[in-house]
């Protein structure tokens, strides 16, 4: 703890270059002999101004420990985690999966009760050797459903190569959201002309050849990558 009035006493062995000098302010500084603060500090403001303007009057204020600049406190990232340790060690995929799919849930609880969606999920294992790997996956938005998540994390616990039997798994859910509010339609939607739809659609591919139109065929909306969540399909396959 640093006394009020201590402070240039305190910072005075401290080298220059903690100064918010750019590069050629640096190098004047080394040119003139000024490796410390307590160099600096010893100097008449004026003389620093001289020579460096405004800001020689700055670097003169810090050297001595004085700064107005208010603290920017810390906030930790929001996060929700989970930790499961195997005794003894695993090597089965499928029990490795379940016991992630029950940790999914309980911290998926958590946040339900705070509200909150997750955006990032990362999985942590350590191995019986004491060697850690760890992977993350950001989704393209923050989900609140267990479901989705858990199919998340077994495609990415896929990905992982089991170098060794796991010890430990700990699931991280991070970059927490309030989970958004969901507003319903007030009006029945009226229904699309589909068949009228599709009889352009045959007229189009009559004129222009039937290779030219394809289709979109929903796999999966929640998967993480673009080739599972969809795939093309020929217009006239059923």
């Amino acid at each position: 703890l640093v006394m009020p009035k201590e402070q240039a006493a305190f910072l005075s062995a401290f080298p220059a270059t903690l100064l918010p000098a750019d590069g050629e302010g640096l190098r004047q500084l080394e040119l003139l002999g000024l490796h410390t603060l307590g160099q600096i500090a010893a100097l008449p403001v004026h003389a620093l101004q001289e020579r460096f303007g405004k800001l020689g009057r700055i670097l003169h204020r810090l050297a001595n420990g004085q700064d107005t600049s208010p603290v920017a406190t810390y906030t930790p990232p929001a996060m929700e985690r989970l930790s499961h340790v195997f005794e003894p060690p695993l090597a089965n995929r499928q029990t490795l999966e379940a016991v992630l799919n029950k940790m999914i849930e309980a911290l998926m609880g958590r946040l339900q009760t705070k509200q909150q969606a997750a955006r990032e999920i990362t999985l942590l294992l350590t191995f019986e050797d004491q060697t850690h790997t760890e992977h993350s996956l950001i989704l393209r938005s923050p989900t609140a459903e267990t479901t989705h998540l858990q199919r998340t994390a077994a495609e990415l616990l896929a990905l992982i190569p089991m170098q060794a039997r796991v010890a430990e798994l700990e699931l991280v859910l991070g970059d927490l959201r309030t989970r958004p509010v969901q507003q319903l339609s007030l009006f029945e939607r009226e229904p699309m002309p589909q068949e009228h739809l599709r009889e352009v659609l045959y007229d189009l591919m009559a004129r222009y050849g039937e290779d030219r139109f394809r289709k979109v065929r929903v796999l999966d909306q929640h998967a993480p990558l673009p080739e599972r969540r969809f795939r093309w399909e020929r217009v006239r396959e059923t």
